[in-house]
């Protein structure tokens, strides 16, 4: 089964946070798949 997913990459760039701290990526499952941490 093919799935067709679409991927613009400036809408996602737009959804980047501004300021430093840690942040979470969840899946579409709502489970954590990622932390990241952004320093000034």
């Amino acid at each position: 089964m093919e799935q067709n997913i679409h991927f613009d990459l400036e809408e996602e760039l737009k959804k980047l946070p501004a300021k430093p701290g840690v942040y979470l990526m969840h899946n579409n499952k709502d489970e954590i798949i990622y932390v990241g941490k952004a320093v000034v």
